[in-house]
C-alpha cells in the first residue's frame, strides 16, 4: 500500500489533526454492517463510513470557491476540453473553512518534506479579458444532482507520493459519513489552497481599506 499522511478536523469537535505514516492507520476498510456502505475510511480516532456510490470518488482538476452569508461553497471541477464540467458541489459552513485551510497547509507540508514541492502548473496566458463568474458558469456543464450541493462539516485528507483525496464528512448520530470523495494531483493542490486562503481573507475583510 502507499504511504499515506492523513490530516482529520471536525467542527463539533474542534480542531483534530493526525498525522500517520503507518499503512494500517489510515485505510478503506470493508464495511458489511451497513446496507449501502461498502468501506470505512479510518484514522486514529475517526470512523466514516463510505456509501458505495461514493467509494471510487471523483477526480478533480481545480475548484471554484464562493462564500455566502451562511457557507462557503466549493464547485470543484474538471478541464478536460471543453466544456469545464461541474463535478462535484461541497457546502462547508463558514467555520470549518479555516480549519480546512490550516489542515491542509499542515498536509502540503508534510508532502513537500516527504516528496518535495509539487510540480508547478503552467499559469494561462494573461492576453484577452479574464470571463465573469457569470460567464464560466454559463459555459459550464452542471449535473442536476449537483445544483443543490453536498453539505459537510469536516475533511480527512490523505496523499500518496501523486495525489491527494479530500474525503468531506457528516458528523450526524450515530454514524460520521462521507458526504463528497474528492482526487486532486498534487500540483492542483497548493493553486486549491491559495484560493481558498484568499477567499476566506475576502469574508473576514469583505471592505478592505484603501489607500487614497
Amino acid at each position: 500500500m502507499k504511504r499515506c499522511f492523513t490530516t482529520s478536523i471536525g467542527q463539533k469537535t474542534g480542531k483534530r489533526v493526525t498525522l500517520s505514516n503507518k499503512d494500517d492507520e489510515s485505510v478503506d476498510r470493508p464495511d458489511s454492517d451497513t446496507p449501502g456502505m461498502n468501506q470505512k475510511v479510518q484514522v486514529p480516532g475517526v470512523t466514516a463510513r463510505v456509501p458505495t456510490s461514493l467509494g471510487n470518488g471523483v477526480m478533480s482538476t481545480g475548484a471554484i470557491v464562493m462564500n455566502g452569508p451562511h457557507t462557503f461553497v466549493l464547485d470543484f471541477v474538471q478541464q478536460m476540453g471543453a466544456p469545464t464540467h461541474l463535478i462535484r458541489r461541497v457546502v462547508l459552513p463558514h467555520e470549518v473553512m479555516p480549519k480546512l485551510i490550516q489542515a491542509l497547509t499542515q498536509n502540503l507540508s508534510n508532502y513537500e518534506g516527504q516528496f518535495g514541492p509539487p510540480m508547478k502548473l503552467p499559469r494561462p496566458s494573461p492576453s484577452g479579458k479574464r470571463p465573469s463568474v457569470q460567464e464560466l458558469y454559463d459555459q459550464m456543464k452542471i449535473d442536476e444532482d449537483e445544483f443543490a450541493g453536498h453539505f459537510a462539516e469536516g475533511v480527512m485528507i490523505r496523499h500518496s507520493a501523486a495525489d491527494f483525496c479530500f474525503d468531506f464528512v457528516t458528523q450526524f448520530f450515530p454514524n460520521a459519513a462521507v458526504s463528497s470523495r474528492i482526487f486532486m494531483s498534487a500540483p492542483h493542490v497548493p493553486p486549491l489552497l491559495e484560493a481558498l486562503k484568499v477567499n476566506y481573507d475576502k469574508f473576514k475583510n469583505p471592505n478592505p481599506e484603501t489607500d487614497d
